[in-house]
């Protein structure tokens, strides 16, 4: 069986395509493409960390290494220094972590493209470490370009905080442990990027769920020419839905636009973004109490759906 041929047969049978179509992050096609960060190796003691790589105690850092490069790669530094043990989300063990780079508005913006992959097998591993431990992995580094202030984020809102020491940390699918929120940058350097590989991050698989306003809602509307191959690409959906990041008037007068679109999903999707915005914009919640009693019986389901995914409140 080929991996071409294993990847794009029906989702129903992913529990066995799984074994046959692992997609590497090295592989010579998607790293010729959008460099991907190194997998993370380890783990390792903190006891052989360098002295100095800073990690602090009772914290989770991400420190970049700048006097250690080798070609494209910095040395990165991933350090639990908790008492609990943490699982990070991955793709093919790159756990997210992306160059950034200062402009000149004094906005950090991303300057490493990404591209999801397209077969399960590469979300099955949630890397971990136990209190202590560490990962060093390449961060992308690239030699040419525009000089900038530049530093790595690790592009995920959340971890995993593992209870069984003994357990295998789960996968995509079955992720075992409590989320915990998760924010995490190094420390900053000089570097250089591609102006070109910047522009290209507005409409890649990462786009809506970590652009600004302008990217999120141009994906919306269709606007946005996308790049990719058309499993990799964002849908309208999607970015509807992720306009509830934004709890601003503009954003909301958008959705409510979208609530006529001809897209038969963008009205449910616009209305999901309504109803999780109002819990924390005043303005939203009211627009989706009207939309519970709406006239229109599918925009009322769609509220009424759409009270399923809020916390329950008086």
């Amino acid at each position: 069986m080929t991996t071409t041929r294993a990847c794009t047969a029906s989702i129903f049978f992913l529990p066995i395509l799984m074994l046959y179509c692992p997609v590497k992050a090295d592989s010579p096609e998607l790293s010729l493409r959008t460099p991907l960060s190194g997998r993370v190796t380890g783990p390792h003691a903190v006891s052989s960390l360098p002295e100095h790589v800073e990690a602090p105690d009772g914290q989770i850092t991400l420190f970049a290494d700048y006097d250690d490069v080798d070609g494209d790669r910095v040395a990165l530094y991933l350090v639990n220094r908790t008492d609990k043990r943490i699982g990070f989300f991955a793709q093919d063990n790159d756990v997210y972590v992306k160059l950034d780079a200062l402009n000149d508005a004094g906005e950090w913006e991303r300057a490493q493209v990404h591209r999801s992959s397209w077969c399960g097998n590469s979300y099955f591993i949630t890397p971990s470490l136990r209190p202590d431990e560490f990962f060093r992995f390449g961060g992308y580094y690239p030699q040419e370009g525009e000089r900038r202030t530049v530093r790595y984020r690790l592009y995920g809102r959340h971890a995993l905080v593992l209870d069984d020491e003994d357990s295998e940390s789960g996968n995509l699918f079955r992720p075992k442990g409590e989320k915990m929120a998760l924010h995490l940058v190094s420390n900053v350097g000089t570097g250089r990027v591609s102006l070109q590989t910047i522009a290209a991050t507005r409409t890649d698989s990462m786009a809506i769920g970590f652009g600004n306003f302008a990217i999120v809602r141009d994906v919306a509307l269709g606007v946005a020419q996308e790049s990719q191959r058309p499993w990799r690409q964002p849908s309208r959906r999607e970015a509807v839905r992720a306009l509830k990041r934004f709890p601003t008037a503009e954003a909301l007068a958008l959705l409510d636009s979208l609530l006529h679109d001809s897209d038969r999903g963008i009205p449910a999707a616009a209305i999901m973004a309504i109803g999780m915005m109002g819990l924390e914009f005043e303005a939203a919640e009211i627009r989706f109490q009207e939309l519970l009693n709406d006239k229109k019986i599918e925009l009322r389901n769609a509220a009424v759906w759409t009270l399923g995914e809020r916390p329950i409140t008086p």
